[in-house]
């Protein structure tokens, strides 16, 4: 399938979830009569290691949906015709953005359509006035989760909590003043979140105003080089039916060879590398919190990799080895980190590798390669 022809499928979709999502908003305001849909009792806590796959080498499968079996709409186009319409237009490949990033990001049916709800606002312009009218207060032209109760249907308690993706990996955004409750409080999707859904998959500006793309040059390495990065792939790939890959040490004086030793990796493993000073970390551990949950989306949404330069780790400031080794022990992906030689504060779930410049005889042999064509035969 064309990207154009997958955009216009994806245009087609969220038409549809739109079309869908209206209904529903409509329907609350025709029945002012109706009895205010209770939620479910809470659900159990999920199941240990969501976020565990978040290192792998691959997107995570899908959670497993904790809310009942939903019968309505999805399964009885008889009460809602446009539920049939939405669901055919689902079965594109591949999928819409909407139902990707929900697989990705393990979401059960609830809380894609409560993502698509906050949503709504940026893609209808009138999105805004139906939310107020469903609430029954002009004051609230937005999504709140008592409002996704009551217009979504087979809600379930645990979309609300801190540790599910919705709120973990700032999906949402969350406009709580005061004393307001959580399920009044003001929802938004957020923007890199939105794009994404639209079908624009672009790194989100935050993490580009701290992360340079590496350009390396993709260059033959040295086989001696060569051999490390082989390594290192032998390793990842022996890791990743674990759930988890272990952060990647790479030691040596030459920063050169470092850097081309992960861009090779990454070449290999079909991702973009990108670098980050070890001063420009923050130190507020909220702020670290929120650069590496930022990223962990990011890990999700594109295929990507993160290097490093810690090469005076050791000479840093205790508020910067401290925030790195906070950084670093957050499920962040594939991440390399190079230094100069073995840290003194052990960096956990870590495999070191010694990366030097090639030997004198490669570098000899790589510029008698160069200069063949230049020179003389006698002078080579």
């Amino acid at each position: 399938m064309s990207a154009e022809t997958w955009l216009d499928d994806n245009n087609r979709y969220l038409a549809v979830s739109l079309q869908w999502l209206r209904r529903r908003l409509q329907d609350m305001i025709r029945d002012e009569s109706a009895p205010v849909v209770t939620p479910p009792q809470p659900a159990a806590a999920p199941a240990p290691g969501l976020f565990d796959r978040l290192r792998g080498i691959t997107p995570p499968t899908p959670a497993k949906n904790n809310a009942a079996p939903v019968t309505e709409p999805e399964n009885n186009p008889a009460v809602d015709p446009s539920s049939a319409v939405r669901a055919e237009a689902a079965k594109t490949d591949p999928p819409p953005a909407l139902i990707l990033l929900a697989q990705n990001f393990g979401l059960s049916d609830f809380e894609r359509d409560i993502l698509l709800l906050c949503a709504a606002l940026e893609l209808d312009p009138n999105m805004g006035a139906l939310c107020a009218a469903s609430q029954g207060n002009a004051a609230r032209a937005y999504p709140t989760f008592a409002l996704a109760f009551q217009a979504i249907g087979e809600p379930s308690w645990d979309a609300l909590s801190p540790h599910r993706p919705l709120r973990y990996l700032r999906l949402l955004e969350i406009n709580q003043p005061g004393a307001t409750p959580l399920t009044a409080a003001a929802l938004r999707a957020d923007e890199r979140v939105v794009n994404y859904i639209k079908g624009l998959n672009a790194p989100d500006e935050r993490l580009t105003t701290l992360l340079t793309l590496d350009n390396t040059d993709n260059s033959e390495l040295a086989p001696s080089q060569q051999a490390v990065a082989e390594q290192i792939i032998a390793n990842l790939h022996d890791t990743s039916g674990n759930g988890s890959v272990p952060i990647v040490e790479l030691l040596g004086v030459d920063v050169g060879s470092k850097r081309d030793v992960a861009a090779d990796v990454c070449a290999a493993l079909q991702r973009s590398l990108y670098r980050i000073a070890i001063d420009v970390l923050p130190t507020n551990k909220a702020e670290i919190e929120n650069l590496a949950r930022l990223w962990q989306r990011e890990s999700i949404l594109l295929r990507v990799a993160l290097y490093i330069d810690a090469e005076d780790l050791d000479g840093a400031t205790n508020d910067i080895a401290s925030g790195l080794q906070w950084f670093l022990s957050r499920d962040l992906g594939l991440v390399f980190v190079g230094l100069r030689e073995p840290p003194l504060r052990q960096i956990e779930a870590s495999i070191a590798f010694e990366v030097n410049k090639p030997t004198t005889q490669e570098q000899r042999t790589a510029w008698t390669e160069t200069l063949k064509d230049v020179l003389p035969a006698e002078d080579v």
